[in-house]
């Protein structure tokens, strides 16, 4: 010991630190408490740390992926609808051709019988008036000389 003491007091730098024999003691009783500090404290704090980063940051990558899930689902939903949407519109024109095509040959066939109808109605009033035109023209020679009589009387 007092070979340590003399190699520390010989050395300048160890004696304006105030460093003697007894860093030996205090180097040793530092490790001793650092291994039971280590058993008892570390390993525990070291697990909990552990521990509290696998719940908070390791989640963020589930919640992203959890995310990226979310959006893949609304972007298929939305892909659905779009599709849904467009046969709608399908259905709806095809519906609405159906619609108008019944519609027009209704039109149509009604157009016909009203056409025929006018046909009839003007056959039945030309005859009627050709009849009315022959009887005034039997009757214009004796009318022709009823006029004149009265003209010239």
């Amino acid at each position: 010991m007092d070979q340590i003491n003399a190699f520390f007091e010989s050395v300048d730098v160890f004696k304006k630190l105030g460093i003697d024999s007894t860093i030996i003691f205090q180097f040793i009783i530092f490790l001793a408490t650092f291994f039971i500090l280590k058993v008892l404290f570390f390993s525990k704090l070291l697990f909990v740390l552990e521990q509290r980063e696998g719940k908070t940051t390791k989640l963020e990558g589930t919640a992203n992926e959890k995310f990226a899930e979310a959006e893949k689902m609304s972007n298929k939903y939305n892909d659905e609808v779009q599709e849904a949407n467009v046969k709608a519109q399908e259905l709806f024109s095809e519906k609405k051709n159906q619609i108008i095509d019944k519609e027009r040959a209704r039109f149509k066939s009604e157009e016909s019988k009203v056409n025929a109808d006018l046909d009839q109605k003007r056959k039945e009033i030309e005859s009627e008036f050709l009849i009315q035109k022959e009887a005034v023209l039997k009757n214009a020679d004796s009318l022709a000389g009823d006029l004149s009589n009265r003209l010239t009387t």
